[in-house]
Formats: structure tokens, C-alpha cells, sequence
């Protein structure tokens, strides 16, 4: 489930993420995230980041052979030296290229009058997914190992939190294009209902499920 842009401008976007979005709204913010990668010229800015990091990649790397000549000792010193530029620099870089795609598609979306209410409903649709395929997978709702410092993009959580500080600008952008107004219910108000609704069906079915084990112990 994904949706990615080439620096032509071609957009692509898996059918997986088509279904997940509740409606147009949602979608067309995806769209607008990709269009400012586009117009942004992130792929460029990547690759001209990625040779600067190979340059000192290189020179960390000869620093490494020179105290440590054998093969082995300068494969791992290799390994290692990758994976300090990778969460020191690459990373990093790559997380602040999407949070500004995230800005600036915020006012695309809103300039195009989509409902930008909906990029927090999206993303906290996304986060409360990952929560509950922790859930599934460790029993908890937190992974077991926080590797966000690996990941190229901000969590889920935090994208939503982040979108969410946006909106009231976004509005007031949306306000000015002359767009025609937003339904008075708000998505986001919706949204936690929603979730409201998920949790207590999740205690529910948990705790049918405590009580079975007891009767099934009492037989």
C-alpha cells in the first residue's frame, strides 16, 4: 500500500492505498503530497544528497582500511560505517524532504478545495492500522524494538499530529480561493468516534474471549 512519484512527475499509486482512503478528499491529498515532491525537486535534492554522503562514506571508509588492514575486520568496519551514515545523515534528510512535501501538499490540497480535515483522518487511519497489526503480532500496541530512527518517513502518529497543527492555516488558505464551504461536521470529530467505537468492540470480543477460556478451563 504506497504511492510514489518519479522526478518526471509521473504518479503512481498501488491499488491497495486506493482502497484504503474513505473517499476523494483523502486521495487527493496523497496526490498533493506526491505533486509537491514533484514540484519541490526532491529527487534531485536526494541524489545530490546521497553523493555528498558518499564522498564521506569514502573518505570514513579509507580512514577504516588504513588502521584496519585485514578483510574481515575492514567488511565490518565497512557495514558499520554505512549504517552510522545511514541513521546519522540519510535519514534524517529524508524525513524532513517528506514533512515539507506533507506542508506544502496541505496547500495544494486546500487551494484545489479538497477537505484537508481529512489528512489527519488518513493518517490516524494509518496509524491506528499499525497499532493493530502490533497488536496481532507482539500483543501490544508498540513494537517490541523502536526502530523509527531506521525508517525515511515520520510515523504514522506523527504525521497526524503534525498535519493536524496545519489545518487551520490550510483553511483559511482554502477560505481565499473562494472554495465553497466544508460539511459543519467535522472529519476529525468523526474519526474518533470511529475509533471509540473499534476499541470498545476490541475489549468486547477480548474479554468473550477471556471468559471462554475460563469456561473451557472449568469443564
Amino acid at each position: 500500500m504506497n504511492a510514489f512519484v518519479l522526478p518526471s512527475g509521473n504518479i503512481f499509486v498501488f491499488t491497495g492505498l486506493l482502497s484504503f482512503c474513505d473517499n476523494d478528499h483523502q486521495l487527493g491529498i496523497i496526490l498533493a503530497h506526491e505533486i509537491s515532491h514533484a514540484i519541490l525537486a526532491h529527487g534531485i535534492e536526494l541524489a545530490s544528497h546521497a553523493h555528498i554522503v558518499d564522498l564521506l562514506f569514502i573518505g570514513l571508509l579509507g580512514f577504516v582500511w588504513m588502521f584496519f588492514p585485514t578483510d574481515t575486520i575492514a567488511a565490518i568496519g565497512s557495514f558499520i560505517s554505512k549504517l552510522i551514515m545511514n541513521i546519522m545523515m540519510e535519514t534524517p534528510y529524508s524525513k524532513m524532504l517528506e514533512t515539507e512535501a506533507d506542508e506544502v501538499g496541505m496547500n495544494l490540497a486546500a487551494k484545489s478545495c479538497f477537505d484537508i480535515r481529512e489528512a489527519t483522518v488518513f493518517w490516524s487511519k494509518m496509524s491506528y492500522m499499525e497499532r493493530s497489526t502490533m497488536m496481532e503480532l507482539f500483543g501490544t500496541q508498540e513494537p517490541p524494538i523502536n526502530l523509527d530512527f531506521l525508517s525515511t518517513h515520520p510515523s504514522h502518529n506523527e504525521r497526524s499530529k503534525n498535519l493536524d497543527r496545519l489545518v487551520d492555516d490550510a483553511l483559511i488558505c482554502r477560505r481565499k480561493c473562494g472554495c465553497p464551504p466544508l460539511p459543519p461536521m467535522d472529519p476529525r470529530i468523526r474519526s474518533k468516534m470511529a475509533d471509540r467505537e473499534k476499541m470498545v468492540e476490541t475489549f468486547r470480543k477480548e474479554l468473550q474471549g477471556i471468559f471462554r477460556i475460563k469456561d473451557f478451563k472449568e469443564l
